[in-house]
This record gives structure tokens, sequence and C-alpha cells, in this order.
């Protein structure tokens, strides 16, 4: 790309208002970008300023996207681009040279430094106002001034009313209700027995094991492993006791069986012993 030929030119808003909440944040800029074919006319400009130091140090930077018109020209505020480094309200004019750096961006073939950094003159340091240096040390106090003479004592007042009575306070509100006692720890069962048995009373506040042994299927009295074909089982062995003795009075029976399978007996009765009798009945006649 040739290298460009620029003019720069750039003011300061409202002159004539210098006092501190007046001052406008922006100073005006204006360029003539031109080759040697003469001026770059309608093309898209990138635009970079830079605020430096005096020791090149970066204080406020800002990127601006731009047309030039048909001579060249530019015109953008210094302060409203898109902000890169630093603010520009938090520049410090009154603490030194400042200098404006120019970069320039035509077509997308990257930023070129233009021409040597420009020096601020005192048109901008309006804006001193908005951010001055460290405040100087306090002056002398100045001499006292002679005492004035005493002025008449004024009149006494006339005494005031007597206040308007207050309105009663707002009554009190009733206290919450007291919380109800923790419930007391459950007392030990008085029962002695083991797992299955039925219970019975062994005193009016007692129990123990019964004779009655309940598996949950199948029920007896003398064993814990009743055979699984007899509901209900009762085992005497060795106590020359009888397993079930039924009586009964008036017209019922002492013993009743009844079935309703063809191979299966209302009454069944087995004795063991050579010479044993497996069922017996008598009556009186």
């Amino acid at each position: 790309m040739k290298k460009l030929i620029y003019l720069i030119a750039f003011s300061m808003f409202a002159l004539n208002s210098i006092q501190a909440q007046n001052v406008p944040q922006g100073m005006n800029y204006q360029a003539i970008l031109q080759d040697s074919k003469g001026p770059i006319s309608n093309k898209s400009v990138d635009l970079k300023l830079t605020i430096l130091d005096g020791s090149n140090s970066i204080l406020y930077q800002e990127t601006f996207s731009k047309s030039t018109e048909m001579n060249g020209g530019i015109n953008t505020i210094i302060g409203t681009g898109s902000v890169q480094s630093g603010t520009f309200s938090g520049i410090n004019w009154g603490a030194g040279d400042r200098y404006l750096k120019v970069e320039v961006n035509v077509s997308g073939a990257g930023y070129q430094v233009y021409g040597s950094n420009v020096k601020f003159q005192s048109v901008p340091y309006a804006l001193y106002s908005l951010n001055p240096g460290p405040k100087g040390d306090k002056g002398d106090a100045g001499a006292a001034g002679t005492a004035g003479a005493a002025g008449t004592a004024g009149a006494a007042g006339a005494a005031g009313k007597d206040g308007v009575n207050g309105k009663d306070g707002v009554a009190g509100k009733d206290g919450a209700a007291g919380k109800d006692g923790a419930t007391g720890a459950s007392g030990s069962a008085n029962i002695n027995g083991a797992k299955n048995y039925l219970i019975k009373f062994t005193s009016s506040t007692a129990g123990a094991n019964s004779l009655i042994y309940d598996s949950s299927n199948l029920v007896s009295i003398g064993t814990t492993t009743p055979s699984a074909n007899h509901k209900f089982s009762v085992n005497t062995s060795g106590a020359n006791l009888s397993a079930i003795n039924g009586i009964t009075s008036g017209n019922y029976n002492s013993i009743f069986g009844e079935a309703d399978g063809a191979s299966g007996y209302g009454v069944y009765g087995i004795n063991k012993a050579s010479d044993g009798t497996g069922i017996i009945g008598a009556g009186n006649d």
C-alpha cells in the first residue's frame, strides 16, 4: 500500500464554558487521508487514537470504524469511541504534557502509525477542571477582626401552650402458650416366654408360655414339630395320658369327625401295639 499523507485538525467543545459541570467529555477530531494519487474517497477506515504521557505510557486508547468522505476526510469525537484502555474522564490533564498517537487501518490492510505523536496545546486543558491535580497546602489564617459591640437583649417570649395529651398506647399481646411436656419413656413389658407360644396369665399383671404352640401354619400341644398333615396335633408320649378326651352331656357328640374326600376318614385311629385297639366306642344301651 502506498504511504498515506494526512492532515489533522482537532479542537475542544464549548470553549466559553470552563466550569467543571459544563465541560463536555470529548474533543472534535478531523483528518484528511490521501495518497500520491489524491484523496482516499469512500473507503472503510479503522481509526485508533491513543493519548500518551511524556514517557509514552498509555493513559487512554479507543477505536472507531469510519468511512472517508469524497475529499478523504473523517470526523469523530475523541472520548466517544470503543474503549480499549483507561477512561477518558480519568485523564489527569494537569500532571504534565499529553500527546495524541494516530493509527489508521484502510480497508483492512492493518494499522499504520502516521506521523509523530501530536502534543496537545492549551485548548484541551479546559478538561483539567474535571480532574485537577492534588490540592495545594492550606493558606495561613488571617488576623482576627475587632469584636463587635454587644447587642441589646431581646424581650422574653410568651409562654407556649400546653401540648395535647398523647394517645393511649396499644395493648400488649398475650404471651404464647407453653409447649406440652415430652412424652415419658415406655415401660418395659412384664412378660417372660418363648417365640410362637401362646401367652397365659400367671398373675393379674404377668404372663408366660402356655402349652399351645403356634407356628403360623400349624397348632400343637406337646411338640414344636407337628406333622404337616395335621392342622392340630397333641403329643403325650410317655406321660400315660389320653391325647384327647371328649365328655359332653345332652344330645351332643363327645368327638365328631367329618371328611368329604373319597379316601378320607371322619375319624381315624391306629394303635401301634401288636394287641392294641385303634378305636373303641361304648353306649349304655
